[in-house]
């Protein structure tokens, strides 16, 4: 199975769970703090490191994140250290903000502008 349909059934199961203990948008804010943790390299290289043990990376987890974040987050984290699926948490947080946006009707898009404003050359269509 990929990647990415392995972060959306994690995804769509941590939002369950966080809208059955009305914890939805706690989830949703640790899981935008992960995202941003997990593109560091450091961490990032912890994560998909076969050697470091994971009762390491559970202890690494508790240190960064203990107080920082939902317990049920810090559960959810320890499963899926437990899992093997830690590699995936940056995924998994990026699909759990996709079904945010897609519950809450808000559509993501990218614009781009062609210069500055005292630019010679301006786009005339956006």
């Amino acid at each position: 199975m990929s990647n990415s349909k392995v972060a959306e059934r994690y995804a769509k199961s941590i939002m369950g769970l966080a809208k059955e203990h009305a914890t939805g948008q706690n989830i949703v804010d640790d899981m935008k703090y992960i995202a941003e943790c997990v593109k560091n390299k450091d961490l990032a290289l912890m994560l998909n490191s076969p050697i470091v043990h994971a009762s390491k990376k559970k202890q690494i987890f508790k240190a960064l994140f203990d107080g920082k974040i939902n317990p049920l987050t810090m559960k959810f984290l320890e499963l899926m250290t437990d899992k093997g699926r830690e590699k995936t948490l940056g995924e998994i947080a990026n699909a759990v903000l996709d079904i945010n946006r897609k519950d809450h009707g808000i559509i993501q898009v990218k614009g781009y502008n062609c210069g500055s404003y005292h630019s010679r050359y301006q786009c005339t269509d956006i």
